[in-house]
């Protein structure tokens, strides 16, 4: 339910808040504060007021119908729970929205000093756990400020798998559907070739008809073929759906994809140099998805890049992100091959090796982009960030 602050208008009325920083200064925040201690909800109301950095809009409940209610029929871009709210566990509210693809992140605060508490809150999808004995306007923008901005990674990544699968899913059913019904077609085409081949045996019809026969089995079996590739890309993508995610090194996986491309860049005389400016880079990612990835781009400069011209492969960190460039020096794309290229994949489109590729690089929540001259070369490049936003 939450959107990014930077598509919301600033208040029209420019006031002082306590602190001396305008209103009008500050990012607009819509909050949802469910809490049923009078005295607690005006302290979190007057830190909020107190904020450095939120022009607050705030939206109070004492119970829990009312903050479900709230949640469904309004927009908020935080939540701030009491752990109990009349006798009642408040983290009801995340198991209620779970389903939900976009939801406002939320912060529990609470007295009680529980171990369990702050587990149990996090498990239940709340991204951070405040103590009131801690609970101070400071405290409160720094906590907000660093859940905004996780929360920001998550809506980009999830934004991404929702796309990705919805586009995924589609294109796997008509493609599916659609070759399944042709196989059967040509099936039936195939048939009737050995039924004409058969009475062609038995004298009844002429060689003109016998050497039809002979080509409908032959196209017949070309397009089967052909088919069967296609269902198989379809069937690449959906390996994808699911991706584990461990810590490994990046450059150790870029190598390993280099070393599957040898054999077949060594028909071209083609060598594969990585220039990476840092021993190790650290990530979090899927090996197996990722190189097949890289493979995938690596077989593209392959094809495409010059007989005897080196493949280059630049792996660098960018701050919270790593830099992965892959430069051919071959033909190249013109200004409307490279538009519909960089174009997103549509729905129902035969898979490609470069379409599965963006798959897994948004799924790992990164981007990927392509230049290109005519007769000069391509540089693919992937930005993929170091540490997968994930929820707990």
């Amino acid at each position: 339910m939450s959107q990014s602050t930077k598509n919301r208008s600033h208040s029209q009325i420019r006031q002082k808040h306590p602190g001396g920083t305008a209103i009008a200064d500050r990012e607009p925040l819509r909050v949802l504060l469910v809490e049923d201690d009078p005295n607690d909800e005006l302290i979190v109301r007057q830190c909020l007021n107190r904020s450095k950095f939120f022009d607050c809009t705030i939206t109070s409940a004492n119970n829990m119908q009312s903050a479900k209610f709230c949640a469904k029929t309004s927009e908020f871009d935080v939540m701030l729970l009491d752990f109990w709210v009349k006798a009642e566990d408040s983290l009801s509210i995340l198991a209620d929205q779970a389903e939900q693809l976009f939801l406002a992140p939320a912060v529990v605060i609470s007295s009680m000093d529980m171990t369990d508490v702050q587990a149990r809150s996090l498990r239940a999808g709340a991204l951070a756990y405040l103590h009131k004995n801690d609970l101070s306007a400071s405290a409160l923008d720094a906590t907000l400020r660093t859940l905004l901005h996780t929360s920001s990674g998550q809506a980009r990544l999830r934004h991404s798998i929702a796309t990705t699968e919805s586009a995924r899913e589609t294109m796997r059913g008509q493609t599916s559907g659609l070759a399944n019904q042709v196989l059967d077609t040509l099936t039936a085409v195939s048939d009737l070739a050995d039924t004409l081949s058969k009475f062609h045996e038995k004298g009844e019809v002429g060689i003109s008809a016998s050497t039809y026969t002979s080509l409908i089995r032959d196209n017949s079996e070309r397009l089967m073929g052909l088919l069967q590739q296609h269902l198989s890309g379809a069937d690449e993508l959906a390996r994808v759906k699911s991706l584990k995610y461990q810590t490994g090194c990046l450059i150790d996986c870029v190598e390993q994809a280099a070393m599957a491309m040898e054999p077949r860049c060594a028909g071209k005389h083609q060598e594969i140099d990585i220039v990476t400016s840092v021993d190790k880079l650290p990530a979090t990612f899927d090996a197996a998805a990722l190189q097949q990835a890289l493979v995938n781009i690596l077989a593209n400069a392959n094809k495409f890049g010059a007989i005897g011209a080196p493949i280059r492969v630049t792996v660098d960190p960018i701050g919270p992100k790593a830099k992965i460039a892959i430069i051919d020096q071959g033909i190249g794309m013109n200004e409307a091959q490279l538009h519909a290229l960089q174009a997103q994949e549509v729905p129902g489109a035969p898979a490609t090796g470069l379409s599965v590729a963006r798959s897994i690089i948004e799924l790992h929540g990164g981007s990927i982009d392509f230049e290109s001259f005519p007769e000069w070369g391509t540089t693919v490049t992937l930005h993929l960030p170091l540490k997968r936003p994930t929820l707990n």
